[in-house]
């Protein structure tokens, strides 16, 4: 058998092979194990169960062969302290982007904006974190695509807050209905 330590150094070693993240390697096993870092740490000298190693090589594997991103294979990320869920159907929330959520939180208090959108939502992160901070906002997302569309409703009810999601390609749903915003929050894709 192999002890974490041991499963850890050699995920490191074919992980430099391609010159990918160490952090790959921490993350897919505080997955597996509903653990934080420093239980990892407490266990390094146990050794792996079977079924952890198994999932552990599929998820390294997805990572190093497949060139998957470590929150698409886990499925989440943390943003502005909340567990975000991301699959392909959206982009990989940034830290960078937090800024963007502390500025609009600052705009929409200065100015008493009640009525905001959220333009190309995506998983939802930055209209699901305003709300989160300002409840009594009402917050409108919208994306073009039902998949980001059905990823941000999942993580609303995530965090537990009441945002309304409407698909839409850009602005069209909003002029053909006549609604109107205090504020437009965007963060569009770039890439």
């Amino acid at each position: 058998m192999i002890t974490y330590r041991e499963l850890i150094n050699n995920a490191k070693k074919n992980i430099d092979k391609v010159n990918l993240e160490h952090r790959a390697a921490y993350e897919f096993l505080m997955d597996i194990l509903k653990c934080d870092r420093a239980k990892l740490i407490l266990i390094e000298n146990d050794e792996v169960s079977e079924d952890v190693l198994d999932k552990f090589a599929e998820m390294l594997s997805e990572y190093i062969f497949d060139s998957k991103h470590i929150e698409y294979i886990v499925g989440y990320t943390y943003f502005c302290g909340h567990k975000i869920y991301v699959d392909e159907n959206v982009l990989i929330p940034r830290h960078e982007t937090e800024e963007v959520v502390e500025a609009a939180i600052e705009v929409i208090n200065k100015h008493g904006h009640k009525n905001i959108l959220d333009l190309a939502s995506g998983s939802g992160a930055i209209s699901i974190s305003v709300k989160n901070v300002l409840p009594s906002v009402d917050i409108v997302g919208s994306d073009v695509s039902e998949g980001a569309l059905k990823m941000a409703k999942r993580n609303a009810n995530s965090v537990g807050v009441k945002v309304d999601y409407i698909e839409s390609n850009i602005l069209d749903y909003f002029i053909n209905h006549n609604m109107k915003f205090d504020m437009i929050i965007s963060n569009p894709p770039y890439v």
